[in-house]
């Protein structure tokens, strides 16, 4: 259920943030997904641990590690690329489509994993 909460309420987001960087808009792509996640994780949260405790089980720690794992592979797309990479004409760092294809595929095992 909390699995298709999160895709009900992420899609909208992705589909504009993907529209915004169709035009170009890579800051307003970024800060949309952002936003709506950090929306997301603190309001919501925030409302319904208030008016209801939320208790977390122990199959919560592999996501843990599984999410770690993934940020820890992003910061060499975003952040040690920029000393090697650097678009010129926008003054942007970049994420390729390959680099977008792998991280794709990875959630894509991911919910296979959860829901097997």
């Amino acid at each position: 259920a909390i699995s298709l909460v999160a895709l009900g309420t992420s899609l909208p987001e992705l589909f504009a943030s993907m529209y915004a960087a169709y035009k170009s808009e890579t800051k307003m792509a970024v800060g949309n997904l952002l936003g709506s996640n950090i929306f997301n994780m603190l309001a919501v949260l925030g409302v319904t641990t208030f008016l209801s405790d939320i208790t977390v089980g122990k199959n919560v720690h592999l996501d843990v590690v599984i999410m770690l794992l993934i940020t820890l592979l992003l910061i060499p797309c975003l952040y040690a690329r920029k000393f090697f990479t650097y678009n010129k004409q926008n003054k942007e760092i970049m994420i390729y489509r390959a680099e977008g294809v792998i991280l794709l595929s990875l959630y894509i095992s991911y919910i296979v994993f959860i829901f097997s």
